[in-house]
């Protein structure tokens, strides 16, 4: 039987395959290392984490917060690190074919690793689609905002329905609005009342309407005099100032 040569561009190929596989094998066990959890439940969470939007956080018992895509270009840079090492320890060595073949597997290697991470980002990014668009494909646009701003687009939409002409608010809460969720939701009803109610624009305007957002005691705001237009469990009011 005649064994044809095996060429050393695909021979070269084949080697740096075979090493990217042994780093998805150790990489794998690291992190399962790391997490305590099953290998299955690695691989899950990867596909559940890694690149679904805005969700890319290990959440976990015992360890919160683990940044999957940190850990995942850490690792990347020191294996091509320690490769790059070993072609410098080579060249000083005088041994240059070993040394150009490493370089050309560190290049090999990092097109392999990019390449996967942006497959799985693609292929999550399109499964996210393709759920959302199931649960939202019968539903009118007001019926999809209500269902991504909850109770701050609603709010914001009682609010316009019951005032007329243009308006200066002030935003009044006993919330930390400078940090999350506060941060976000404030800004989530200062965009849905725009431009019928304007909030932070234009403070020489006088003010005649007041938001209140989660404030412990309402009354202390609202005059008697004023008018309440709305009011979501006295955690959402809209009063018109007289």
């Amino acid at each position: 039987m005649i064994q044809l040569p095996i060429k050393k561009d695909t021979l070269f190929c084949l080697k740096t395959l075979i090493c990217f596989l042994l780093y998805s094998l150790l990489y794998i066990f690291i992190l399962k290392s790391i997490l305590d959890i099953p290998y299955v439940a690695v691989i899950e969470a990867h596909k559940e984490r890694l690149c679904t939007p805005n969700s890319d956080l290990f959440t976990l018992k015992n360890i919160k917060d683990f940044h999957i895509y940190s850990f995942t270009y850490f690792f990347m840079v020191l294996i091509v690190t320690s490769l790059y090492i070993f072609a410098i320890i080579n060249y000083i060595g005088k041994n240059f074919s070993t040394a150009r073949s490493i370089k050309r597997t560190i290049l090999l290697f990092m097109f392999f690793c990019f390449f996967l991470l942006t497959f799985l980002q693609q292929s999550s990014r399109y499964n996210v689609l393709t759920k959302d668009f199931a649960v939202t494909k019968k539903r009118s646009e007001s019926d999809k905002k209500s269902m991504l701003f909850k109770e701050e687009y609603e709010f914001a939409i009682r609010a316009k329905n019951k005032l007329s002409g243009r308006h200066q608010a002030e935003f009044l809460t006993d919330l930390k609005c400078d940090e999350d969720p506060c941060i976000i939701n404030s800004r989530i009803i200062k965009y849905f009342l725009y431009p019928e109610v304007t909030i932070g624009f234009d403070n020489k305007t006088k003010k005649d309407v007041n938001v209140l957002y989660f404030v412990n005691d309402p009354q202390k705001y609202i005059n008697d005099k004023d008018e309440i237009l709305v009011n979501m469990n006295n955690e959402y009011i809209l009063t018109l100032r007289k």
